[in-house]
């Protein structure tokens, strides 16, 4: 066995050298690229909650966020093999998991109840609850009806009753689209 030493050798751990350093940099290239697509992908997700004229902007700028992100794990992908196989991995899975399935769940108790606005009194007097009577006669109001209530905000004897009253009020005007209160 004899070793090579001379300008071959010298280029071969040139070549090395240089492999090495394009790997490193195309790790620290991927990681921020992945970083930047995660940063798209909740930015697209916050603007499809929250703007509703720029739903479609948001679905593209998530759709750019998920193919960054995926590129820079194909680009990585020993790395994410090992971090995903590894026992840290098993964890940040799971912990990812439960993270969504809460936020899911979430999501669900918020759709169940947006889309069916019923109001609840859990208060120990039922102090918020309508008699039958009342529902029926806010029910079946023909024509709208305005009530307005005289209070002055800034009378601190007032200020219980006032509440009272603007409480009820609302709770007329909840029930019955015919009714309105000043």
């Amino acid at each position: 066995m004899t070793s090579k030493s001379g300008p071959e050798n010298h280029n071969n751990g040139k070549r090395l050298e240089g492999i090495r350093a394009y790997v490193k940099e195309v790790g620290s290239v991927g990681s921020t690229s992945a970083l930047m697509g995660i940063l798209a992908m909740v930015v697209g997700l916050v603007l499809i909650g929250t703007v509703s004229e720029a739903k479609t902007f948001g679905l593209a700028i998530l759709i750019l966020g998920a193919v960054v992100v995926s590129l820079a794990g194909i680009a990585a992908r020993r790395a994410v093999t090992k971090s995903v196989t590894g026992r840290r991995g098993r964890y940040s899975a799971n912990t990812l998991l439960m993270i969504i399935s809460f936020l899911l769940l979430i999501g669900v108790l918020n759709f169940v109840f947006w889309e069916n606005p019923n109001r609840w009194d859990v208060t120990s007097t039922r102090q918020f609850t309508l008699a039958p009577r009342t529902l029926d006669v806010l029910a079946n109001l023909e024509t709208p009806v305005s009530a307005i209530a005289f209070f002055d905000r800034n009378d601190v004897d007032q200020r219980p009753y006032l509440e009272d009253v603007d409480n009820l009020l609302r709770e007329f005007a909840v029930r019955s689209n015919k009714f309105a209160y000043e």
